[in-house]
Protein backbone atom coordinates (compact mmCIF):
# COMPACT_ATOMS: atom_id res chain seq x y z
CA UNK A 1 0.00 0.00 0.00
CA UNK A 2 2.86 2.39 0.71
CA UNK A 3 3.93 2.75 -2.96
CA UNK A 4 0.33 3.42 -3.95
CA UNK A 5 -0.04 6.07 -1.22
CA UNK A 6 3.26 7.71 -2.22
CA UNK A 7 1.99 8.10 -5.77
CA UNK A 8 -1.29 9.53 -4.54
CA UNK A 9 -3.35 6.67 -5.93
CA UNK A 10 -4.88 5.61 -2.59
CA UNK A 11 -6.56 7.48 0.23
CA UNK A 12 -6.33 6.01 3.72
CA UNK A 13 -8.54 6.66 6.70
CA UNK A 14 -8.48 5.13 10.15
CA UNK A 15 -11.44 4.41 12.37
CA UNK A 16 -11.60 2.95 15.84
CA UNK A 17 -14.26 0.31 16.29
CA UNK A 18 -14.32 0.47 20.09
CA UNK A 19 -13.67 3.68 21.93
CA UNK A 20 -10.15 3.57 23.38
CA UNK A 21 -9.51 -0.15 22.86
CA UNK A 22 -7.58 -1.96 20.18
CA UNK A 23 -5.96 -0.86 16.99
CA UNK A 24 -7.76 1.39 14.53
CA UNK A 25 -9.08 -0.21 11.36
CA UNK A 26 -7.68 1.29 8.15
CA UNK A 27 -9.86 1.78 5.09
CA UNK A 28 -8.35 2.37 1.66
CA UNK A 29 -9.96 3.93 -1.41
CA UNK A 30 -8.52 4.40 -4.89
CA UNK A 31 -8.26 8.00 -6.07
CA UNK A 32 -7.80 6.98 -9.73
CA UNK A 33 -9.62 4.35 -11.77
CA UNK A 34 -7.95 0.94 -11.56
CA UNK A 35 -7.48 0.80 -15.34
CA UNK A 36 -5.53 4.08 -15.27
CA UNK A 37 -3.20 2.79 -12.53
CA UNK A 38 -2.56 -0.40 -14.52
CA UNK A 39 -1.82 1.67 -17.65
CA UNK A 40 0.78 3.79 -15.83
CA UNK A 41 2.49 0.70 -14.38
CA UNK A 42 2.44 -0.99 -17.80
CA UNK A 43 4.03 2.05 -19.47
CA UNK A 44 6.80 2.17 -16.83
CA UNK A 45 7.48 -1.55 -17.27
CA UNK A 46 7.63 -1.30 -21.06
CA UNK A 47 9.92 1.74 -20.89
CA UNK A 48 12.32 -0.17 -18.64
CA UNK A 49 12.29 -3.14 -21.00
CA UNK A 50 12.88 -0.95 -24.06
CA UNK A 51 15.94 0.59 -22.40
CA UNK A 52 17.30 -2.89 -21.67
CA UNK A 53 16.67 -4.01 -25.25
CA UNK A 54 18.53 -0.96 -26.59
CA UNK A 55 21.49 -1.71 -24.30
CA UNK A 56 21.57 -5.33 -25.51
CA UNK A 57 21.42 -4.20 -29.13
CA UNK A 58 24.41 -1.90 -28.54
CA UNK A 59 26.34 -4.79 -27.00
CA UNK A 60 25.61 -6.97 -30.02
CA UNK A 61 26.79 -4.19 -32.35
CA UNK A 62 29.95 -3.83 -30.29
CA UNK A 63 30.52 -7.57 -30.49
CA UNK A 64 30.29 -7.54 -34.30
CA UNK A 65 32.68 -4.59 -34.50
CA UNK A 66 35.21 -6.36 -32.27
CA UNK A 67 34.98 -9.57 -34.30
CA UNK A 68 35.86 -7.78 -37.56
Amino acid sequence: MRPLRERGWVEERSEKKNKGKGRPVKYYQLTLPFSQIVKVLEDEFLKGNNEKMIALKRLRELETILQN
